[in-house]
């Protein structure tokens, strides 16, 4: 089977192999040579219509992925709350604890705890350079006040921290 291009192209390449008084360029040259340009600039533009769409069928496999990865995650979910919402009081496993959401006395709270290290290195730097007070040691006399008043809001609820605050008192 033969294309259109095929057939022009033909007829272009005999009439240009006609030797001396038969070779012409008329209107049917002139036709064929349009003819051919048209065909190839039609499959230029086909090819670049196949790598878009080429493009676009990447695009779409790409989010078709990442929805059926979006799909398991949910499913997973669903699956884990549908377990939670058919546990009772009565089912295996399951434990109850005193006071579960409580802090256990004793224990120091991570702000506590930093309160007094940030205390402890600007008593520290205060007793290492006496002289020449620096941006830290001015920065740490004017927190000193909230130190204490944290120190005293972990005393109430740590033994530790009242030994803190009852040393942080005697020191004035």
């Amino acid at each position: 089977m033969t294309t259109p291009f095929e057939v022009a192209h033909d007829n272009l390449a005999t009439r240009t192999i006609r030797v001396a008084i038969d070779l012409v360029e008329d209107e049917v040259q002139q036709e064929l040579n349009k003819e051919v340009e048209v065909i190839d600039g039609i499959k230029e533009k086909l090819k670049q219509k196949v790598n878009e769409a080429f493009q676009q069928l990447c695009a779409l496999q790409d989010a078709y992925n990442a929805m059926c990865d979006d799909l398991a995650d949910k499913m997973h979910c669903l699956d884990i709350d549908q377990q939670c919402h058919g546990l009772t009081n009565q089912s295996a496993n399951i434990g109850f604890h005193k006071n579960a959401s409580k802090i256990a006395k004793g224990i120091v709270l991570p702000d506590a705890w930093d309160c007094h290290s940030n205390y402890n290195t600007s008593e520290h730097c205060q007793k290492s350079s006496p002289q020449q007070p620096s941006e830290k040691q001015s920065t740490t006399r004017l927190s000193k006040p909230l130190m204490i008043w944290r120190l005293r809001d972990s005393a109430q609820s740590t033994p530790s921290g009242k030994e803190i605050h009852e040393v942080q008192m005697a020191k004035g």
